[in-house]
């Protein structure tokens, strides 16, 4: 989208803008995956506020003829690739130095919840290494 002149939404961009959006986006998570969690699901007018400077997504929602990409992966490297980079954070989060590191900052710990967050809602609340957990990223994979 870049190449073609427009500002997509990307997770980078969640976390290199700070604690703010990796916070909007924790809570987009949680509202969308927990309708127990007390947070209201987020509408147009919550989006527009939060991605008001991004204009990808205008054009998908201003042109209902819009052309798009729509790539295709093998579920089970999908899941290999999921382990070897959020899985992995979320690993990284709760083992020595960075269990302790992350209390003390506050980007480290807002990335790192966010991660677990995104994680869990994407292995129907498992951790990576549990014996439910290929089988739930499998099952939530969407084509």
């Amino acid at each position: 989208m870049r190449i073609l002149g427009f500002s997509p939404y990307h997770m980078t961009e969640a976390c290199f803008s700070g604690p703010v959006h990796m916070k909007i986006l924790e809570e987009a998570v949680i509202a969308q995956h927990n309708r127990f969690s007390g947070i209201k699901r987020y509408e147009r007018v919550d989006f527009d506020k939060w991605l008001s400077d991004y204009d990808a997504l205008e054009v998908y929602a201003e042109d209902p003829d819009v052309k798009f990409i729509l790539t295709h992966r093998d579920p089970d490297k999908w899941v290999t690739s999921m382990d070897n980079t959020i899985a992995n954070v979320v690993r990284m989060a709760t083992s020595f130095p960075m269990n302790i590191l992350k209390h003390f900052d506050i980007i480290l710990k807002g990335f790192f919840r966010l991660n677990q967050v995104m994680f869990w809602a994407m292995s129907d609340g498992t951790n990576p290494g549990d014996p439910n957990n290929e089988a739930a990223l499998r099952r939530n994979y969407v084509e």
